[in-house]
């Protein structure tokens, strides 16, 4: 009884931030990847509950959805950097086996980690699970797998579209982001172009 409250709960809250938050979300969130909240400037109210409430998913790729060259990111972008650190601090983060491998530093500070895998059991400073279906809230970043396993699930998707010239290597195993899954979204929040001509879009799967 008291979890099918807290359930009706959320799902009010939900509904509250689709109805007052996202048509005034675009005005704001154009600035999220500069939230600092120690010197006053706080994420949009969207991307600060994004991944709390529900599943969302953050990515980056190029057009033609490359995510990674031989397991790793193969561009500098420091304000997609921004973007991604402001919008999954302090929440729980979940991602496969390879991309945190791939990590610079692992675990993330400042966030839960989560790894999806079925051979690891003991990584220090995560979360390991085996399955998808305990997963009902958190930031899916990956890689491509994990996108197509969890993405239907999610409410919103945060995506940065890096152009091809900032893409710096380019030998090496290729790993491609599922494009079709972005029909899941058909909705787009709110569009940004930063510096570079890096696109940042904010969408929600019509669905969820």
């Amino acid at each position: 009884h008291d979890r099918a409250l807290e359930g009706e709960r959320v799902h009010g809250l939900e509904h509250v931030l689709q109805r007052h938050v996202e048509p005034v979300m675009s005005e704001r969130c154009t600035g999220c990847f500069r939230a600092e909240p120690e010197r006053g400037r706080d994420l949009c109210q969207l991307c600060a509950m994004a991944g709390i409430w529900n599943l969302s998913a953050i990515v980056a790729m190029t057009r033609d959805g490359l995510l990674s060259v031989g397991n790793h990111m193969p561009w500098s972008c420091p304000q997609d950097m921004g973007r991604f650190r402001a919008v999954t601090r302090g929440k729980r983060v979940i991602m496969g086996k390879r991309t945190w491998d791939a990590l610079p530093t692992a675990p993330l500070k400042d966030r839960k980690n989560v790894v999806l895998s079925r051979t690891a059991h003991d990584l220090p400073g995560a979360q390991v699970v085996s399955e998808t279906d305990s997963m009902h809230y958190g930031l899916v970043m990956g890689g491509a797998e994990v996108y197509r396993l969890m993405l239907e699930r999610c409410k919103y998707v945060f995506v940065t579209w890096i152009p091809d010239g900032l893409v710096q290597a380019k030998a090496g195993h290729k790993t491609l982001f599922s494009l079709d899954l972005m029909a899941l979204f058909p909705h787009t929040i709110t569009t940004h172009t930063g510096a570079d001509q890096v696109v940042y879009e904010t969408r929600r799967n019509l669905g969820r």
